[in-house]
């Protein structure tokens, strides 16, 4: 029997970037693989294309040896794994995501030389944040308060969160996501990566978020704990934590564009701050890196967090290395009780002093809180003005984010993520002396 009309696959992905057309075609026409779309495979003149709509019901495998191509939300069901192969493409249309109900699993486990990449379905040159939802897992582990996944349509209902610390919302190794994020409406939005209520059975290793709509790595609550993580370009924050997260997070670097707002921006409860659980990661190994055409954040910590902030570096953030921002004095309460504190940070080209300036009382948003004489000085003395040397920290295409050489710093926390023998600040040991780039050969830094 003779085939319809066959629209071609790119072909179509573009007319549904610009008119959000609903028709899908799950082949094209093709005579090797260089004609099909990502990674698809030519068969028998086919494209390997796997159109996936709907819930995922039964455990499923995604392959590599097809693309994969979301179609609306694709919800993961409690009790089903969702395995995704090394190499494997997944690429999201206009207005789908992928989100994983608490007691589902997400396993993509890729390699250095095969990430597993969940991106855009516009065609490489129209790819632009936000061209779909981004990929949200949802776990049992406490939140401080009943939340449900943001940034979906009305009706579409999605919580999280109860009394199961060590649950485990699956496994991403070697990972990207890109072009993600959707917003519904004002603080009603999908990120590029969020884990809400995911447990410390979870695992996070070498994920890398590039050009979110909002913030890069979200997490609500629970207790993950994420390393070798890179966010580059998001629309709003780096990694953002609330409602409660007290896990942990080792080697992380962010590089904000003129779009982005804070590297990190840590709160709790916004409308009780001493809700428990209270926020209380604890991060060590970060290379922070604002805009220099920007006003941003390297820092912004709010809402009663409290947190470990060890061995950081932070350029270019020319709103301040940290910005408290505390209308009820909850944060200080956290720095005074000794809960919020940081050690081992080099600062460099973050404005004149390093940190905001709230010398207007328009300006003030702490209660009169003095960043640069809390963190300039005393214990937890950072170290200003000097230049990490880091390699081309504001590079777009290509960020080079290690410095010239090891900057020697503090112990890490205690903790089962963390690496003890780190003792440097920022994610990145010095090109001198070998120290290893986790970022080589599995990130990537598409402008569209």
């Amino acid at each position: 029997m003779g085939r319809p009309p066959l629209l071609p696959f790119p072909l179509c992905l573009s007319l549904l970037a610009l008119s959000a057309c609903s028709v899908r075609y799950d082949y094209s026409d093709c005579e090797t693989a260089e004609d099909c779309l990502g990674a698809a495979a030519c068969s028998d003149g086919i494209c390997q294309v796997d159109r996936v709509a709907g819930d995922v019901t039964a455990d499923q495998t995604w392959g590599a040896g097809q693309v994969h191509v979301l179609d609306g939300l694709v919800f993961v069901a409690p009790g089903v794994t969702l395995t995704v192969a090394a190499g494997a493409r997944v690429l999201g249309q206009p207005g789908s995501a992928l989100v994983v109900r608490p007691g589902g699993q997400l396993v993509a486990e890729g390699r250095a030389d095969a990430p597993v990449v969940f991106t855009s379905a516009a065609p490489e040159g129209s790819r632009r944040p936000g061209d779909w939802g981004g990929v949200s897992l949802l776990g049992e582990a406490p939140v401080n308060r009943p939340l449900r996944l943001e940034g979906l349509p009305e009706g579409t209902d999605a919580p999280f969160g109860g009394a199961d610390p060590e649950g485990s919302c699956g496994r991403l190794t070697y990972v990207r996501v890109e072009f993600a994020g959707r917003v519904e409406a004002r603080d009603d939005e999908l990120n590029g990566l969020t884990l809400a209520g995911c447990g410390a059975g979870t695992v996070v290793s070498h994920v890398q978020v590039h050009q979110a709509l909002d913030d890069g790595l979200a997490l609500f609550g629970g207790t993950v704990a994420v390393d070798h993580v890179l966010i580059t370009r998001p629309g709003d924050d780096g990694l953002d934590w609330d409602a409660g997260w007290q896990g942990e997070a080792q080697f992380v670097a962010v590089q904000l564009d003129s779009r982005g707002d804070a590297c990190v921006e840590g709160d709790s409860h916004p409308g009780d701050p001493d809700a428990a659980p209270r926020s209380a990661p604890a991060l060590s190994n970060l290379t922070l890196v604002g805009s220099p055409s920007a006003t941003t954040v390297g820092l912004a910590l709010r809402a009663g967090t409290a947190a470990t902030l060890v061995n950081g570096v932070v350029v270019g953030t020319h709103g301040g290395a940290v910005d408290v921002v505390d209308g009820d004095g909850a944060v200080a309460r956290q720095l005074a009780d000794g809960t919020l504190s940081l050690h081992g940070f080099t600062v460099y080209d973050a404005g004149p002093t390093g940190f905001p300036d709230e010398s207007a009382p328009e300006d003030d948003d702490d209660l009169g809180l003095d960043e640069a004489r809390t963190f300039a000085t005393g214990e937890w003395a950072v170290t200003l003005g000097e230049d990490p040397a880091l390699g081309q920290p504001f590079r777009l295409s290509a960020p080079g984010l290690r410095p010239a050489v090891t900057l020697p710093g503090e112990p890490p926390p205690a903790g089962a993520v963390f690496d003890a023998s780190a003792r440097h600040r920022g994610a990145f040991e010095g090109q001198a002396g070998g120290g290893r780039d986790w970022t080589e050969g599995w990130t990537a830094f598409p402008a569209d």
